[in-house]
């Protein structure tokens, strides 16, 4: 893409949208682990990114962030097995961030086949399920502070200037509306 930013604004391109740069699971990135961590992405690393949306901005084209938060891959399993230990890898060097993305079984809705039991709500009466992965509790407060977090980092720290959200289907409107407001 860095190639042809030049061209793409040109032609008048004014948003491009780039793959979720979290590391996962999957190499398309649509099973999230470790959130922070942009050097585990099959699509390159941190620093080529912020440079990317760098030169898209000052071309005048925003960087769309793709935001996979319906799910979230664990990077440990409990004891029973479960893959729904998560840790905050990518972000060591932020003292203030510490934590912030150490989940465990209580990030998960209950009934889940990930969850252990813990956490505070079920899905939502139209929520859809996504069976690859843990699907998150949106309504648990420490979840929401942390994604919120999560994706002030990527405005702030990373550059992007909008979202795209993948997977709505599986968590409520109201959520989406509340994290895009705290990332304004």
């Amino acid at each position: 893409v860095g190639t042809k930013v030049s061209m793409l604004a040109e032609v008048g391109i004014t948003d491009i949208w780039l793959p979720p740069c979290s590391a996962s699971v999957a190499p398309q990135g649509y099973l999230p682990s470790q959130l922070f961590n942009l050097d585990g992405s099959k699509y390159g690393n941190k620093e080529s990114l912020k440079g990317l949306l760098k030169q898209m901005r000052e071309a005048g084209i925003r960087g769309m962030a793709d935001i996979v938060i319906n799910h979230r891959c664990g990077d440990k399993q409990d004891s029973q097995g479960r893959w729904n230990v998560f840790t905050s890898t990518g972000i060591e060097n932020r003292e203030s961030f510490v934590g912030v993305m150490d989940w465990q079984g209580w990030a998960i809705t209950l009934g889940d086949k990930f969850s252990d039991g813990t956490g505070e709500n079920a899905p939502g009466k139209y929520d859809g399920k996504f069976d690859a992965a843990p699907d998150i509790d949106h309504a648990n407060k420490k979840v929401q502070e942390s994604i919120k977090i999560w994706m002030r980092w990527l405005r702030l720290d990373v550059g992007f200037d909008a979202w795209r959200f993948d997977f709505v289907k599986g968590y409520g409107a109201e959520y989406v509306g509340m994290y895009c407001k705290k990332t304004e």
